[in-house]
Parts: structure tokens; sequence; C-alpha cells
């Protein structure tokens, strides 16, 4: 029965999922004492997987550290996927020393079990908590570890348990700035949470590319990958979820309405969303609200409302100092700046954004500015002026430079690139796998040259077509080269 009500969770039926338990714990009583405090460990298990899917993050909590005790000492395996969960729950509430620590016993006994799946995803969960603290050095580095992991059990192919680890590492490339290695990393991670009906991990490749689709002005793409998302949340029925995405749908508005100026509807539809969020009473100071608040205020500063932005912002600003939080911290002090130069108070606003960089500069953080655009840009050339962060702040003003020409920042391939009179051009990676294309390369061997799945290549290769106007290999190649691409 315990066995029964974890597949259906897996498989998103939690509504299936209690009869089962309640079975498992009608039978007990004929089980040993020792077996029966295993398999409660068990039930308990599988139910701090329900009480998450609702939202109900302390109780799930509760069932996990019951089940941590409940557990027999040479369960291993079982062992090390409650803790797995339980480093994922302090991780969702801001709890990042307990969360790193039950991350790590979770690796051990994953390892000495010989259970990979739960080693990889936890190796990633930790990694998160690394970039929960502002170390996206030491993010990237466990990341990259856990795909290399994935690789070597799997014969040089990605590995479907390491799909979280290539979500992680696109979210953080992203946020560096290499904005092609960001979006193959997070097509693989969409993959592969498809090819393991894994809804958690395809949420976590879509959402960052649909963000990424808009940065780029795509709207319809953006809007269409988001959409993907929410029908594979709903799927799975997670409350909690659902209400992030909305979070996140948002700031695609948010995002378009800066685009577009002349797009009235879109900052209207955000408004929308902020009054909804609002009437939910939330807690500005709690970690899983740290998004909607700097959202919310992002609302308000788009209505020419700096004041209740920066009411907004005040308390999670010092609920991210007493919790460790430098990324939300690096994001609010950012979004404070604004508000700031919104009120016209400069001084101000420097010397917010001074403290900004302290904390960003050594890890490299990049689109945290970009993203907000020309308002933002005009601050930094402020900051300039005022001779804060010169280096640094040359560099975030050189990836708004890039970003209005068109120009990928991702690092260049061997040969400059030729012209692209395109509408749409090839991105940089897309530009390496036509090359391995014009190569008389395999799928396969373009995927075993550039670290992804074939089916991840065969995803970039219909963008290509498309860009081009074609629809076979031989011909996007015979285009690229009339149009002096390769």
């Amino acid at each position: 029965c315990v066995c029964c009500a974890w597949v259906l969770n897996l498989a998103g039926q939690a509504a299936a999922v209690e009869p089962y338990l309640q079975n498992a714990e009608k039978a007990l009583s004929a089980a040993s004492p020792a077996e029966r405090k295993d398999i409660q460990g068990l039930i308990n298990t599988v139910y701090a997987f329900l009480a998450r899917r609702q939202g109900d993050i302390p109780s799930s909590i509760q069932y996990l550290r019951q089940a941590v005790t409940d557990l027999a000492p040479d369960n291993l395996m079982v062992r090390s996927t409650v803790n797995l969960n339980l480093g994922f729950n302090y991780l969702l509430t801001g709890q990042l020393a307990l969360a790193e620590g039950a991350l790590q016993a979770a690796r051990t006994d994953a390892e000495a079990s010989g259970a990979v799946y739960v080693r990889l995803i936890a190796m990633a969960v930790q990694a998160n908590t690394y970039v929960a603290q502002g170390k996206l050095s030491r993010a990237r580095r466990l990341f990259e570890t856990a795909i290399a992991a994935g690789l070597a059990q799997n014969r040089g192919q990605p590995y479907p348990p390491a799909g979280y680890a290539y979500a992680g590492l696109g979210q953080v490339l992203y946020e560096r700035n290499d904005l092609d290695a960001a979006e193959g990393h997070l097509a693989q991670a969409f993959e592969l949470g498809e090819l393991m009906a894994d809804w958690s991990m395809m949420r976590r490749g879509l959402l960052p590319l649909a963000w990424l689709r808009q940065m780029q002005g795509d709207t319809a793409a953006a809007q269409s990958l988001w959409q993907r998302a929410l029908n594979v949340v709903q799927q799975a029925e997670s409350k909690r979820v659902e209400a992030q995405l909305m979070t996140h749908q948002a700031r695609l508005w948010l995002a378009r309405a800066g685009q577009s100026p002349e797009d009235r509807s879109a900052l209207a539809a955000a408004g929308d969303w902020a009054e909804n969020y609002c009437q939910s009473q939330p807690d500005p100071r709690s970690y899983s609200q740290a998004l909607p608040q700097m959202t919310l205020a992002w609302v308000e500063l788009a209505h020419g409302r700096p004041d209740l932005a920066l009411q907004c912002l005040e308390p999670l600003a010092e609920a991210t100092v007493a919790g460790g939080w430098i990324d939300n911290l690096i994001k609010t002090l950012a979004l404070q700046a604004l508000a700031q130069a919104d009120q016209d108070d400069l001084d101000l606003a420097l010397n917010t954004l001074s403290r900004t960089f302290d904390l960003a500069a050594p890890e490299g953080y990049v689109r945290t500015f970009v993203d907000y655009g020309p308002t933002m840009q005009k601050l930094l050339r402020q900051s300039v002026a005022r001779g804060l962060a010169v280096d640094y702040v040359t560099e975030l003003l050189a990836a708004f430079a890039a970003k209005e020409s068109g120009e990928t920042p991702a690092p260049p391939p061997p040969g400059p690139p030729g012209p692209q009179p395109l509408t749409d051009p090839l991105t940089e990676r897309e530009l390496a796998i036509l090359r391995l294309m014009a190569a008389n390369l395999s799928h396969r061997e373009i995927a075993e040259e550039l670290y992804l799945s074939v089916n991840t290549v065969k995803w970039y290769s219909t963008h290509i077509y498309s860009k081009l106007g074609v629809h076979r290999r031989a011909d996007a190649v015979d285009r690229a080269q009339d149009l002096g691409i390769l």
C-alpha cells in the first residue's frame, strides 16, 4: 500500500494517495515493532509529500522529522530520500543552514546505498542553497559536478536525475549573461523532466526559458512556455506551485510593459495580479514571499508609486539580512535603488546601489541589473560618474549595449561569426550546431560534441530551420552559406 501511494504521488495523482496510506496504517498491527516503526516512517514520508503539495510546509517538515526518527538506521535509501525532502523544505522556508545539513546527510546515505537518483538531486538542491546565499561560483561547481556524475553514469549521455542540476546551472549562467549556454541547459532540463514525467523538473526548465524569451523580446514564445509550465503544474495538482506561476506571469507582464510602453494591457494585468496577491495578506518577511514581494514592488514602481514600492521592500530587506538570503538581498537592494531614484533621491539611490555592488560583483551578477532596462542603465551611468565600482559597472553597461545591439554575450566559437541578415539572428549555440551540421555530423555526433542529448539537438535544429525559412538540414546549410553566415 505504501509503495502504491508513493508511485501515485510521483505520478501527480495526489487525490488517490491517502486511501492507500490509511490501509497501510490499518495493516500495521500485523507487523513486528521494528517493522511497524520503519513502515510508519515510510507512511509519514508520503504524508509529507502531500502536505508540501498543498503548500503546508511546516506540517511537511514535521512529518519528515518524525520519519527520520522512525526509520531503521540501516534503511539508508529511504533515509536519504527523507533527508533530501527535508533539506528541500528547509530551503523553501529559508532555513539555509538546516537545509545544507539535511542535504549533506542525504548525499552521504545515497552514496552508501547506491541511490544515484537521490544523490544527484540532493547535489542540485544543495547547490540551490548556495545560490540562495549568493554564492554563484560555488553553486556552479556543484551543479557541474552533478551533471558530470550523471554523464558518467549514463555512458556520456545526459542522465534524467541530473535534470535539476541542468536547470540550476542554466539559471546561474543566465544571471551571468551567458544566454546561449543558459538556454541549452534549461532546454535539457525540460527534456529530461519529460522523460521522467517529473513536473517539477519540467517547470524548472520552462519558467526560466520563458523569462529568457521575454528578455529577448519574443512575447509569444515566452507566453507559450509559461502556459506549458502552468499545464504541467495543474496536472500535478500543486496549489503552492500554481500560485508561484502566477507571480512569474506577473513578471512577464511587467517586462512586456517595460519593452512596449504603449501596451497598457500588460501593466493593467500586472496590477490585477498585485491586487489579488495583496488580498491574501502575505507575510512580507517570509522567504517564500520574497519573489512576490519584489514583484509587487515592481508593479508599484511601474505605476509611478515609488513610496509604496519601498514599503513593500523594507521588511523584505530586513528579513534577507537576518536570514542570510544574499541572492534575495541583492535583488531587493537593486529595486530599492530604482525606487529611491524615482523619488529623486539620487544620493540615497547610489548608496544603496553601492551596497548591492559589494555583494553582487564578486559573484558576477549581471541580469539582476540588465533586466530592469533603461531606468537601471541610467542609474548605472550615474554610478560610474560618481566613481562607484567602475570596472564592474562598466561590464554591466557593456551587457546593456550588447542587449540593445542584439549581440549575444556568450563567448564566441573559434573564428569570427559572419553577418546575419536575419530578422531573428541565430544564437551562438545555434551557430555551433549549424557548423557541425555543415561538417556532416549526425545528431548523435553533435550531441556528443556539445554534451547535449539527441532530442535537445533536434529541438535546436527546429529553431534553426525556422529562422532560416527551411525544412531540411541540407537546405539550412545552403541557406546559411548563401547569407554568408557560414
